[in-house]
C-alpha cells in the first residue's frame, strides 16, 4: 500500500498504466478491473472513453474519424488507472488522463445547452463522478476523475 498524502488517498491496487490507448482499449481495461461491480464499471467505461477521446480530440486535434479508425494511437496521451481509499472504507477508481494541451476542460458546461451539437460528454459523466478536475503539468495537463466503488478495484 502506497501512502500519497499531497493526494488525501491511499493506493489500494497498482497503477495501470497505458501509452497510446485508445478508447477500446481504455474500455476494456476498466471493465477488467470492475469486472465484479457490472453497474459501476458501465458509469467507468463511459468516463473513460470520453476522457481518453478527448484527450486525443481536444489535447492533439485529432478529428473523430481519425480517432475512430486509428489501429495505433500517438503515446503523447497517457492512461493510468488505480483503485483509491479515501477514508477508512471508502473506495475508488481513480482515472488520471494526460495529454500535451495545457488548457482545462469545461466542467461547467450544461446539458441543456441546446444548441450545441456535441460538446455535453463530461456534463454527463460529472453527474456520476466523486472527484473530477485538470491538474497542470510541465509536459500540457493531467484530467481526474474519481468513481466511488462499492468495494476495492482488482488489481
Amino acid at each position: 500500500m502506497y501512502e500519497d498524502s499531497d493526494q488525501g488517498f491511499t493506493r489500494v491496487s497498482s497503477w495501470h498504466t497505458r501509452f497510446g490507448p485508445g478508447p477500446a482499449a481504455s474500455r476494456r481495461l476498466v471493465g477488467n478491473l470492475l469486472s465484479g461491480q457490472p453497474d459501476k464499471a458501465t458509469l467507468a467505461q463511459l468516463g473513460v472513453t470520453e476522457l481518453v477521446t478527448n484527450a486525443y480530440r481536444h489535447g492533439l486535434g485529432l478529428t473523430d474519424e481519425e480517432i475512430r479508425t486509428m489501429d495505433t494511437f500517438p503515446e503523447d496521451v497517457v492512461l493510468r488507472l488505480a483503485g483509491i481509499r479515501r477514508g477508512r472504507s471508502s473506495y475508488y477508481l481513480r482515472i488520471e488522463v494526460y495529454d500535451p494541451n495545457p488548457t482545462p476542460p469545461d466542467w461547467a458546461r450544461s446539458l441543456d445547452d441546446g444548441s450545441a451539437l456535441n460538446g455535453r460528454g463530461l456534463a454527463l459523466i460529472r453527474k456520476e463522478l466523486s472527484r473530477y478536475g485538470a491538474i497542470s503539468t510541465k509536459d500540457g495537463k493531467c484530467v481526474v476523475a474519481e468513481y466511488e466503488l462499492d468495494y476495492p478495484a482488482a488489481s
